[in-house]
C-alpha cells in the first residue's frame, strides 16, 4: 500500500513536461553492482571463475576479445569501449532496444582501449 508519493522536477524539460509515478527513466550503471554481485554468487558457487575467459561464454569468436576475463570486466579493465558512446549503437538507441547479440556484434569490431 502506497502511503506518500511525491514527483519533482521534468521528465522533458525543454516541453516542461512533470515527472509522474509513471515516468520511466533509463536504469543505466545502476545494473552493474547488482551484475557483480550475481556474478560473484556463481563464483561462491564455483559455477564460473573469474579468470575464464568470456569467449567461452559468447556466440562468438573474436580474436581481439580472446583474452578478457571476467575479471576484466567486472574491474572495468577488459579495453572494450563503452557502448554508449558508438555512434552506431546510440543512434538506434534512441529508437529502439538494443539487441545483446547485436551489441556484442557491434563491439567485437572495434579496437580494444
Amino acid at each position: 500500500k502506497v502511503i506518500l508519493t511525491r514527483n519533482i522536477g521534468f521528465a522533458d524539460k525543454e516541453a516542461k513536461k512533470p515527472i509522474t509515478s509513471e515516468t520511466a527513466f533509463e536504469i543505466g550503471s545502476l545494473t552493474k553492482q547488482f551484475t557483480a554481485a550475481a556474478t560473484m554468487l556463481l563464483v561462491e558457487e564455483e559455477r564460473l571463475s573469474l579468470d575464464d575467459r568470456i569467449l567461452s561464454y559468447l556466440d562468438s569468436t573474436s580474436g581481439n576479445w580472446s583474452a578478457i576475463t571476467v575479471r576484466q570486466l567486472l574491474t572495468h579493465t577488459s579495453g572494450i569501449k563503452d557502448y554508449t558512446g558508438v555512434k552506431e549503437l546510440k543512434e538506434k538507441m534512441k529508437q529502439e532496444f538494443l539487441d545483446p547479440k547485436e551489441v556484442i556484434q557491434v563491439m567485437q569490431a572495434l579496437p580494444l582501449n
